[in-house]
């Protein structure tokens, strides 16, 4: 699993949805979420904003080589 992938599993996760209410929230197909979690596909900033406003989380460009483990509220907010 590539970094992103740990990233964008890990946001899902802490939002309790599985990938088939990923996509459909998100309009992308459960291929393409599982391809993002797998590391075979990297997401473009498009669907990086998608994603994080359905996963109350904010991501970096894909550019980013080393993004951040997404963490819960309380702990952003302490």
């Amino acid at each position: 699993m590539s970094k992103w992938g740990e990233v964008l599993k890990s946001a899902r996760d802490l939002v309790g949805m599985t990938q088939v209410e990923a996509a459909n929230r998100t309009g992308l197909s459960r291929n393409t979420i599982i391809n993002y979690e797998k590391g075979y596909r990297i997401p473009g900033a498009d669907e990086l904003e998608l994603l994080g406003k359905v996963y109350k989380q904010t991501f970096v460009t894909p550019e980013c080589s080393n993004p951040p483990l997404p963490r819960e509220k309380e702990e952003v907010s302490a």
